[in-house]
């Protein structure tokens, strides 16, 4: 996890909010604050989903306490609220190196299929049509040979 201080965070955040015509180079400002890159994609991603998340909490707040005609609660908005939050979680948790999280985040992704354990088994009836298939055969092959062998004649 990457750890930035409180008050680089809320000038990133205030960098964010202002509109794109009115604020600086984007590299310009990072190089400003001594941040790297990835540092700072990995913080301005984060202070994004933090925006969503309370946009979407005040929405569902909004449909909870205000039903109206048109304003239904839909529990779809919180499940997809829980669901970025266990996303995070999960990338969190891959970051620092848990191997069941990569392990999850490959399944997730699809990336990783897991090794299917394939048994193959005999029902009583093929078993039973297999034995009679083979007495037929053994069958014929005695009906087909001679009561003497060719020497003998």
């Amino acid at each position: 996890m990457v750890r930035v201080s409180k008050e680089r965070r809320q000038l990133i955040r205030e960098f964010l909010n202002t509109p794109k015509i009115d604020r600086p180079n984007e590299k310009e400002f990072r190089l400003g604050l001594r941040l790297g890159y990835q540092t700072f994609l990995f913080v301005k991603n984060d202070i994004e989903m933090e925006k969503r998340r309370e946009n979407r909490v005040k929405d569902v707040m909004e449909k909870t306490l205000s039903p109206g005609k048109d304003k239904v609660y839909n529990s779809d908005d919180w499940l997809s609220l829980q669901a970025m939050e266990a996303d995070k979680a999960l990338m969190l948790a891959c970051d620092s190196g848990n191997a069941q999280a990569l392990r999850t985040y490959y399944q997730l992704t699809k990336r990783l299929i897991e090794k299917q354990e394939v048994v193959h088994t005999l029902s009583p009836e093929l078993i039973e049509r297999s034995r009679k298939q083979a007495e037929l055969e053994i069958e014929g092959e005695f009906k087909e040979l001679p009561d003497k062998p060719p020497e003998l004649e």
